[in-house]
């Protein structure tokens, strides 16, 4: 799995992940139309602000025929192309807000029923971030997560979330169980921190340092 990401974020992400392959640049190249080769499945946003240029790369993305995840800077207010391979949005309320137009405080009132509605208006997944994350299908199925805690509510948890999503979804044939188990994985990696630690002092990149150990548990 390859890293799309800012050049200038380099010095800062390679030192850490040194088995990690990187795009140059990769979102600036896929809005110029310049998409890598072998791509299995993509995620665009975490990190990304909501520029024009973004939205070119997401897309470019989309126009492909293989899963795409849109977070953070590439959730927007906009229409979705007929497609085979599934578009996978993950929001947090504000930004589900964003691309709806609805009060935040009403989104959170009825998570599920506006997160299956817009699901099915838009023929996307959506997972909508926050206390039992809301997983709903374009089909009409919607499921409720029960795993995770208040250790999750802290910046860089949700990216974290994109990444354990994009890269089940390269290891899996069922698009729809990748994106169940990744929900279920992440949330179950902040229960065992808080086991161990305070829900105060967990980091996002902790969360991948404890999937290996909640992974097994599920085999």
């Amino acid at each position: 799995m390859s890293s799309v990401r800012r050049q200038a974020s380099s010095p800062l992400i390679v030192p850490v992940l040194l088995e990690a392959t990187y795009w140059r640049d990769g979102w600036k190249k896929a809005a110029d139309g310049q998409p890598e080769e072998n791509i299995r499945a993509a995620a665009i946003g975490p990190g990304l602000p909501q520029t024009d240029e973004v939205q070119q790369a997401a897309d470019q993305l989309l126009s492909a025929d293989y899963p795409v995840i849109l977070d953070a800077g590439a959730i927007t207010k906009r229409t979705y192309p007929k497609r085979e391979a599934p578009v996978i949005l993950t929001p947090h309320p504000g930004e589900f807000s964003r691309m709806t137009g609805l009060p935040i405080q009403e989104i959170q009132q009825n998570r599920a029923a506006y997160a299956a509605e817009w699901a099915e208006r838009l023929r996307v997944t959506i997972v909508l971030k926050g206390n039992e994350t809301i997983i709903a299908f374009p089909d009409g199925e919607c499921r409720r997560n029960t795993t995770g805690n208040g250790a999750l509510a802290k910046g860089g948890t949700g990216d974290t979330l994109t990444g354990m999503i994009l890269g089940m979804l390269c290891c899996h044939q069922e698009p729809k169980h990748a994106v169940l188990n990744a929900v279920r994985l992440h949330g179950a990696c902040a229960e065992l921190w808080t086991k161990e630690r305070s829900a105060h002092t967990l980091l996002a990149h902790e969360l991948s340092e404890l999937l290996p150990r909640v992974w097994k548990q599920y085999e």
